[in-house]
């Protein structure tokens, strides 16, 4: 490793020293190197790190909690050979290779000193004596319990402080975190729909239908726990079986372009994507990657139907928003808020889809309403200004003769003379 890497370790290091109150040490994967140990890290578990028979134990503890922290995409905690517990996340900045460990250890829950103090002394008897057990002894009695929760806060600095230094991929971490989240939904899924064995390949039908309908009207919630009731399906009928877990796949995948198809989708777009779909199903040999691959594609679509859904809305809310309160003073900022867009969303998806600006719509309503007054009522100009949202009647009659190519009062004297 470079000279700009071990300084990442020991700016890692350093900030759990000064902000976890609980200091770290970095362990090599493979043992090429002693490990770096910050200043505030345990000094029995430091005092183990370095001893010739205690240290193989730490390091292999570290090093199996780096493979499982890494499987699951979060920090692990675990319990180590002494009975204290410690935190460790991998150091690999790829996402892949593990070359490193960092490592939180000599932490104790409440109610948790009692029980180990004599087994931990009658283990650190058998590996020393003399001096050095009575430097361990030492160690160990300056060890304070805390909560889980402050357990739990400490694990989440470790992670934010590793991720942030770019010692491991956030991107490839978190991932990993959401495919394992995904398996333990699907295993407790699995255990509750187990009882289900007859009808279960319409169950799957109707899943699937149920899902293709949480496309255009759900919300994420349920969309994600339609597809965990799916998934589950598939894997009990299947019996796990990657070839028929991948049939059943494709037959849903098909299932939900059809339903695309028949709400007005194009048939060449639709098919062709259909197509890419069932290749890509085709190459999966691993039943949790096909399973997770599954969800973050129908979730994909989700999420950008309803992103075009809402884009679909904005102009219409716009309009309803002017028709209802052309009479006041309305500022964009305020309309915007109201259809969930920005201030430029607005009035490009107002241009783009009426061919009309902001502007050019709320002066059409306007005008509309004083046309109306000036038809049905003898109120003066003024005051239909004033009624129709104009900021006086100098503006009302400038804009009102752009639009209707007559002033207000030559207008009105044009529907009174019709009238005669």
């Amino acid at each position: 490793m470079d000279e700009s890497f071990y300084k990442r370790i020991e700016a890692v290091l350093e900030n759990l020293d000064n902000h976890a109150h609980c200091g770290g040490v970095y362990h090599d994967i493979e043992g090429k190197s002693f490990p770096k140990v910050g200043k505030a890290f345990c000094r029995l578990c430091a005092a183990c790190v370095f001893h010739s028979k205690a240290g193989d134990f730490c390091r292999q503890a570290a090093r199996a909690g780096a493979y499982q922290s890494q499987i699951k995409g979060d920090v692990h905690y675990f319990k180590c050979w002494l009975g204290l517990y410690g935190i460790v996340i991998p150091v690999s900045p790829d996402g892949e290779k593990i070359i490193g460990a960092i490592e939180i250890g000599g932490l104790l829950p409440k109610g948790e000193l009692q029980k180990i103090q004599h087994n931990m002394i009658s283990t650190l008897s058998a590996i020393d004596s003399g001096e050095k057990l009575q430097h361990f002894i030492n160690a160990f009695q300056g060890i304070e319990e805390m909560p889980n929760v402050e357990m739990e806060k400490i694990g989440e600095f470790l992670k934010e402080a590793v991720l942030s230094s770019g010692l491991l991929s956030a991107e490839k971490f978190s991932e990993r975190n959401a495919l394992w989240k995904q398996q333990e939904r699907l295993a407790v899924g699995m255990e509750a729909l187990s009882s289900i064995r007859e009808e279960r390949r319409k169950r799957i039908l109707m899943c699937a239908e149920d899902l293709s309908s949480l496309f255009q009207s759900g919300k994420e919630p349920d969309f994600l726990k339609k597809t965990d009731e799916l998934l589950s399906l598939i894997l009990l009928e299947s019996s796990q079986d990657i070839s028929k877990v991948k049939a059943y796949l494709a037959m849903v995948v098909t299932i939900l372009s059809m339903n695309f198809l028949l709400k007005g989708e194009k048939w060449s777009k639709i098919m062709t994507v259909n197509n890419l779909y069932l290749e890509e199903i085709v190459k999966f040999e691993d039943i949790k990657e096909i399973c997770f691959w599954f969800e973050r594609l129908t979730l994909k679509l989700f999420r950008n139907i309803h992103i075009e859904k809402k884009n679909e809305d904005v102009s219409e809310k716009v309009i309803s928003y002017l028709h209802k309160r052309f009479s006041e003073n309305i500022r964009l900022v305020e309309v915007a808020k109201f259809a969930g867009a920005s201030t430029s969303g607005v009035m490009h998806k107002l241009k783009k889809e009426t061919g009309q600006t902001f502007s050019q719509h709320m002066n059409s309503i306007r005008v509309k309403e004083a046309k109306r007054l000036l038809a049905f009522t003898s109120l003066p100009l003024g005051e239909i200004s004033q009624r129709c949202g104009f900021r006086d009647q100098s503006y009302f009659t400038k804009v009102f003769s752009k639009t209707v190519n007559i002033g207000p009062r030559e207008f009105r004297k044009m529907l009174v003379n019709a009238s005669q």
